[in-house]
């Protein structure tokens, strides 16, 4: 499928890692997203902010394996384009 390390070195192929590590990692962000809220909710306001730092923390771990392997693509425009997508992702992430 896809190694971790050849990830972290930047030599892993983008499509790997943005489907096969994006994907579930999205899903595992909005439950932390739901529960962060719902626990801000209901005034357990450290807990939330716990769970808003992990979702933060797991984003950035995703962020920085794209973006190292973002070179890693057929056409060299798609570096760019993925780069600008998850800076607004970061963007979106850190302020919701």
């Amino acid at each position: 499928m896809f190694s971790l390390r050849r990830a972290r070195d930047g030599e892993e192929r983008l499509w790997k890692i943005w489907w096969f590590l994006g994907i579930p990692l999205a899903c595992v962000a909005s439950a932390l997203l739901i529960g962060a809220e719902a626990l801000h909710e209901a005034g357990a306001h450290a807990w939330g902010s716990a769970l808003d730092l992990a979702r933060l923390a797991l984003y950035w771990f995703w962020f920085r394996l794209a973006w190292s392997c973002s070179r890693n693509v057929r056409h060299a425009w798609w570096t760019a384009a993925v780069r600008v997508a998850l800076l607004a992702g970061l963007a979106v992430t850190a302020l919701t």
